[in-house]
């Protein structure tokens, strides 16, 4: 008996407008996706109108052997297998830290959805993040398990000298880039609200002045007071020259609430040539949710975060992320 589709299951292809999402996309994520993910991620890219959409599956710490049973049909994905195996096993830092995994496929048809996809591991322990010298050994374990292109002593440098920023941070994300040839790893920071300009501060110490403080001013122009913001800083035998910025709303709000930030957020992005216009309203019209016919389940449409990228202190490119939660409906 064939499974229904990920489409069928979900009604989510009448809510991304075709003047974003190319019809090649579909296919693929029907293929990837099947009718078992509940917590997806689309990717879309604001300043450009290329139809460039990559999408993720978030995996909570309570769907860990669906993952593993997902890995191992796939023969070449046997960095994450090897992550999920420490992630199920007790008495190590991955079991004991990590709380979540995304797997995020870059949609490009010349690549086989066979080949690996890269994740992020958000990491975190009863509400506390990794400390300095706990966060270099969840480091070089990963270095270890993955193969990265990354020397212990860069990983040292920057736990212990460099970086010396964990007291500053609430949440971690790890991402391993293991779709690319690079290979790095990407460190993304949500620090405690009080310590973002600290945070600048010390990114100021291992990167050109000039160009954290750039950044620091383009980012006032495209902020609203209601976000919040993490970094992201990747690393392979060096710091790369490039800062990922990602902005989120700082508090829970009803959609009716979150439908005017986002549009005045839009607003000032096409304003500052962040965003086409194109994206305006057919951002807005994702917000909400659906009930599936014939069934118990609704989805939920949100917004997850914009990310700006800087180079050398310039913007390079925007995007924002379209979240999709599949929950039941309780009588």
């Amino acid at each position: 008996m064939t499974k229904p589709s990920f489409l069928k299951t979900t009604s989510i292809q009448d809510y991304l407008d075709p003047k974003i999402v190319p019809s090649q996309f579909w296919k693929t994520i029907d293929r990837v996706l099947n009718n078992s993910a509940n917590d997806v991620l689309y990717e879309i890219h604001l300043n450009n109108s290329n139809k460039r959409i990559d999408f993720g599956r978030n995996y909570g710490a309570n769907q860990k052997q669906e993952l593993l049973y997902i890995i191992k049909k796939k023969e070449k994905w046997i960095s994450l297998k090897k992550i999920v195996e420490k992630w199920i096993a007790p008495n190590n830092l991955i079991n004991q830290y990590l709380t979540s995994l995304w797997l995020e496929y870059d949609f490009i048809k010349t690549r086989s959805i066979n080949t690996s996809p890269s994740c992020y591991l958000c990491f975190r322990n009863k509400k506390k993040s990794p400390n300095a010298s706990t966060l270099q050994k969840i480091l070089m374990e990963l270095h270890t398990l993955c193969d990265l292109k990354i020397t212990n002593s860069m990983i040292k440098k920057t736990c212990q000298t460099k970086l010396n920023f964990t007291k500053l941070i609430n949440i971690y994300w790890i991402g391993l880039m293991l779709s690319r040839k690079e290979k790095n790893i990407r460190l993304v920071m949500t620090p405690y609200k009080n310590k973002k300009k600290e945070l600048f501060e010390i990114l100021k110490q291992i990167t050109k002045k000039n160009e954290i403080t750039n950044i620091q001013k383009k980012l006032t122009k495209i902020t609203i007071p209601e976000m919040d913001i993490s970094i992201g800083l990747d690393f392979g035998k060096k710091i790369s020259k490039k800062i990922h910025c990602e902005f989120f709303l700082s508090k829970k709000t009803d959609f009716k609430e979150k439908k005017i930030l986002w549009r005045n957020y839009l607003k000032i992005l096409i304003k500052n040539k962040c965003c086409n216009p194109i994206y305006d309203e057919v951002i807005l019209k994702w917000l909400g949710g659906h009930r599936i016919e014939g069934s118990n389940l609704k989805v939920i449409r949100d917004i997850s975060h914009v990310k700006h990228i800087f180079n050398q202190g310039k913007l390079l490119e925007t995007k924002i992320y379209l979240r999709q939660k599949t929950n039941t409906i309780h009588s």
